[in-house]
């Protein structure tokens, strides 16, 4: 009776041994490569920097139009032989006096400087955003390629495994028919020969696929390991055909490439610094 269950129970808990090992594996999809990516890039860190950078020198030139204002506290003392200013006399005395000052200013008109400083720090502001908007499609689109490169080698292997499935199952074959004095043993050797190149090819895919791994892990930033796996499902994406317009491509771009707006207002920034300097030959109040 014992043997009997454990017949019946050994492929039950083989099978959810298995299903178990299947849902925990962990195997990283393109969306999730893309989104860790663009979390943990140093690249992305950088412009995220220069960006709060570029949003502190706005600040600081937006403060510009507020007074400046300044107060000083000084105090003297005096000890030993002095002149006493209502006698005349000289006594041995200790005197003190104590000073207040309080100073402000106001910039009135200065050539419109701080106005056009401000105006050059919201578009070096602006700037700086689709900066950060480029460097995050940069990284999508390398761990894009780098993760359908790791796709490509690892289905390339897979069919590398096949041919060496197919050539051991000819070989066989060719093997039986030389035995029984059909076929010639050159037509044998013939078929390890390719069998032996089959299992090189699939040595080369294989480390293909590691390399390919390996980069898509560098471009992640995370330590390298051996069993990452990615998910090799390919999914509709319910794209459809339509005539390519490459002039209607090109006006696309110019409004929607966060590079090109980028440029656009950087070249709004520098007409802002050079009104800027022209605002200094104007007299200052």
């Amino acid at each position: 009776m014992k043997k009997i269950f454990a017949l019946i129970i050994a492929p039950i808990l083989l099978f959810c041994n298995a299903n178990l090992q299947a849902q925990t594996k962990d195997i990283w999809t393109l969306k999730r490569c893309i989104d860790y990516a663009i979390e943990h890039n140093i690249t992305v860190k950088q412009s995220e920097l220069a960006l709060d950078l570029a949003q502190t020198n706005l600040t600081q030139s937006q403060l510009q139009r507020l007074p400046n204002v300044s107060a000083s506290v000084n105090e003297n003392f005096n000890f030993g032989r002095s002149i006493n200013p209502f006698t005349n006399v000289f006594e041995n005395r200790q005197t003190g006096t104590t000073a207040l000052a309080l100073n402000g200013s106001w910039i009135i008109f200065n050539g419109f400087q701080v106005q056009n400083n401000i105006k050059q720090g919201r578009f070096n502001f602006l700037a700086n955003e689709k900066d950060l908007l480029t460097t995050k499609n940069n990284i999508g689109l390398a761990v894009a390629n780098a993760y359908l490169n790791g796709i490509f080698t690892q289905e390339r292997l897979q069919i590398s495994l096949n041919q060496i499935e197919a050539s051991k199952t000819q070989v066989d074959r060719i093997q039986k028919l030389v035995a029984a004095g059909a076929l010639s043993q050159d037509n044998l050797l013939n078929l390890k020969a390719q069998l032996a190149n089959d299992e090189l090819n699939a040595t080369t895919a294989d480390n293909q696929r590691q390399l390919a791994l390996l980069n898509l892990q560098q471009l992640l930033q995370i330590k390298y390991d051996p069993n990452f796996e990615i998910d090799a499902i390919a999914q509709d994406i319910g794209s459809q055909e339509r005539p390519i317009n490459l002039q209607q491509i090109y006006n696309d771009a110019l409004t929607i490439q966060p590079q090109i707006a980028a440029a656009q207002y950087r070249i709004e920034a520098a007409k802002k610094a050079l009104n800027t300097a022209k605002g200094a030959r104007l007299p200052r109040l």
